[in-house]
């Protein structure tokens, strides 16, 4: 397979870039560096990390609160701006969009095998910066929050995305190192916007008038496929992340 050089038509002030690595759940890790890059811009804006401060561990980032709405993550990689509270108050139900202010980031996934050990894979970033349309943007929640902020820009946030994704990735690779795939993926159940979720999936094949089953989403497996828990019987299904959508809008999960 020929990996071809991504064409891509986007608006002024969005920052967009692709990025290659050899990496399983790579397209988890990247849209939790977009998260933990957007949270630490806005933190250095608000003033609540000083330049002299050492740079936050990732699970200070995890776990940081900041003034306004939350930047999360929706499986298994797109990017949210979200209203917790809101949020939080319609996870008991099939809300759909509720609390959901708008998509900020997402990004599209290629991978080749090189030969059984190496997989080259790509990811084309897309991160909303100042272009409000066509939904939401970084400099639009800094603006909202303390709006005599500096702004943000487009390198600014690419720098700290690699810098971000640098700092996820070598833990994980460094044989030295005691963090591991599992310390990944806490990172990132901290950080969505699926917690105690309640879904509607449907299953294979979908036939007219099939009626989809209530579930809850209960976390990720090791390979970052969504894990959720039938509401009625309590078994336990795995969904894989290119084998089904999810529609925000009806909090449904269905075949692609």
């Amino acid at each position: 397979m020929t990996l071809r050089r991504p064409r891509t038509s986007t608006p002024d002030s969005n920052a967009s870039f692709p990025f290659m690595n050899l990496v399983t759940l790579m397209q988890h890790v990247v849209a939790l560096a977009i998260v933990f890059a957007s949270r630490r811009i806005l933190a250095d804006r608000l003033g609540l990390v000083r330049t002299e401060d050492p740079e936050p561990e990732p699970e200070s980032l995890a776990n940081l609160k900041l003034p306004g709405p939350a930047i999360r993550v929706k499986w298994p990689n797109d990017v949210y701006v979200v209203d917790d509270e809101i949020r939080s108050s319609a996870s008991s139900t099939n809300a759909g969009n509720r609390g959901i202010l708008g998509k900020l980031a997402g990004l599209l996934t290629k991978c080749t095998m090189v030969d059984s050990r190496q997989v080259d894979f790509i990811s084309g970033v897309g991160i909303n910066v100042q272009n409000v349309i066509p939904s939401i943007c970084l400099q639009q929640i800094l603006d909202d929050v303390q709006p005599t902020a500096v702004s943000i820009t487009t390198a600014e946030v690419i720098a700290q995305v690699l810098n971000q994704l640098e700092r996820l990735i070598m833990p994980v690779v460094d044989p030295k190192s005691t963090p591991d795939l599992d310390w990944l993926l806490d990172l990132y159940t901290k950080c969505w916007i699926h917690e105690n979720q309640r879904v509607l999936v449907q299953t294979p094949p979908v036939a007219s008038g099939d009626n989809p089953r209530a579930c809850i989403i209960v976390g990720l497996d090791k390979f970052g496929y969504l894990r959720v828990r039938d509401a009625c019987d309590g078994a336990e299904y795995t969904l894989h992340p290119d084998g089904n959508s999810m529609d925000m809008m009806r909090g449904l999960i269905r075949p692609k």
